[in-house]
């Protein structure tokens, strides 16, 4: 495997709770939340400037990477994350400044996260101090892997964080588990990855453009 990124965050598409689950599948707020990030403050604290700030995506080597994956929402920028935040109905504050679902409480993301790598543990700390500065309210937890595991597996977790492992031309074998979208096991979306290897049986069905997606890289 090539590592496409040295840290992945990948919200919950699953999410047990409706108004979570509509609100992680809404790509704005996706986008913002990467907007709110700031790479190259996270290059120079923690990889002393040695690295490269990019969105999660195939190394520039890899036969796959195309020229906007690596910069795509990954420039840091407040104004239009909060923008973005505003636009999808999140614009209202509680007394403490943050932001509030439009069911009236105050969104809240609790950020469990298994490190065994300590940069993971510095660049969980800075995303966390990232989204409350622009009024996502968001804790950070760390727990032991298997109990991290258990909640993934569960889709339980609100956004899980691990490094973006992606397989490459010439590395194929068992599978495209690490050339497809980061479903299983980096978290996003840990029941449409059963529907698929249940064949229907368990899980939940994923929209249609994710069955197509899927059945592309059989095709391939």
């Amino acid at each position: 495997y090539t590592r496409g990124n040295e840290y992945n965050l990948a919200f919950n598409l699953n999410h047990p709770d409706p108004v979570y689950n509509e609100l992680f599948n809404d790509i704005r707020f996706r986008q913002a939340m990467s907007l709110a990030i700031d790479r190259t403050e996270i290059n120079e604290l923690v990889y002393f400037g040695l690295a490269v700030p990019s969105q999660a995506a195939p190394p520039r080597e890899s036969a796959f990477y195309e020229d906007w994956m690596g910069s795509y929402f990954a420039d840091f920028d407040q104004d239009q994350a909060n923008g973005l935040l505003d636009e999808i109905g999140l614009d209202e504050r509680d007394a403490d400044g943050f932001r509030v679902l439009p069911n009236g409480d105050t969104l809240f993301l609790n950020f469990q996260v298994s490190v065994p790598e300590e940069a993971w543990a510095q660049i969980a700390e800075l995303v966390t101090s990232y989204w409350n500065d622009v009024g996502v309210k968001t804790s950070l937890k760390q727990i032991e892997g298997g109990l991290y595991t258990e909640i993934r597996d569960a889709a339980e977790h609100d956004v899980a964080g691990w490094a973006y492992d992606v397989t490459d031309l010439g590395e194929f074998a068992s599978g495209l588990s690490n050339t497809r979208p980061d479903f299983g096991s980096r978290a996003a979306a840990v029941l449409w990855q059963t529907w698929f290897i249940s064949d229907g049986q368990n899980g939940i069905e994923p929209p249609a453009e994710i069955i197509e997606l899927w059945e592309l890289g059989d095709d391939f």
